[in-house]
């Protein structure tokens, strides 16, 4: 398994032992941080810019960025996130990229 994948498979399995719904979104952001790295070849540490950034490349496909979307997304007043399932939205954003640097 390639490096950034075991990083991707390391938060899997923290969020698999934890059932907090705001950690399993900041996990989820880390994920596709993670794989944003890989992706675009980038060091960056601030997985949200990398989100932020991805939302303006508009040769991802749709359903990536929306993915992206909904994670980078701010909760609500009542906390709230526009991601029902964060891991989900983040595995569609692996996925893609799994594919494209293969």
């Amino acid at each position: 398994m390639i490096h950034w994948q075991l990083k991707i498979e390391t938060e899997l399995q923290r969020v698999r032992r934890e059932h907090h719904p705001g950690r399993v979104r900041t996990t989820a952001r880390r994920i596709v941080g993670i794989a944003l790295q890989r992706y675009e070849n980038r060091t960056d540490e601030d997985f949200l810019r990398l989100m932020h950034d991805a939302l303006r490349n508009e040769s991802l496909p749709e359903d990536v960025r929306s993915a992206i979307q909904r994670l980078a997304a701010r909760i609500d007043e009542n906390f709230s996130s526009p991601s029902i399932d964060p891991i989900a939205d983040a595995m569609i954003v692996v996925g893609f990229v799994k594919e494209s640097v293969a």
